[in-house]
């Protein structure tokens, strides 16, 4: 998730977010890279859908439900995990210029 030679931080969250969620978070590691003690993932590629939210972060939810909303009124099923890459966090950025960048993987259409 390089953008101008920048390494953004990610997270993964399950679909289905209840009670107690398990969070991986992330941040990409060069190729061949070894990191001691850390579990390393790749993630499959594939269909996605994904939109850009600019505001603090008690205002993910809204995001969320409009992108969930566009999966399933085109018929399109979500896969997991769905992740969260965030371009400018607190440390750059007030509040209301939070960005964050929200991905759906896609499942899948038989063939």
């Amino acid at each position: 998730m390089p953008v101008s030679g920048v390494f953004r931080l990610a997270s993964l969250y399950a679909l289905d977010v209840r009670e107690r969620v398990e969070v991986a978070v992330g941040a990409p590691i060069p190729p061949g890279g070894r990191t001691p003690d850390l579990e390393c993932l790749t993630l499959p590629g594939g269909p996605v859908v994904e939109t850009v939210h600019t505001g603090p972060y008690e205002q993910l939810p809204l995001a969320y439900n409009a992108l969930f909303a566009t999966v399933h009124e085109r018929g399109l099923r979500p896969a997991a995990p769905v992740r969260e890459v965030y371009l400018a966090g607190p440390g750059q950025a007030p509040p209301e210029d939070l960005t964050t960048r929200l991905i759906i993987p896609l499942q899948e259409r038989a063939a």
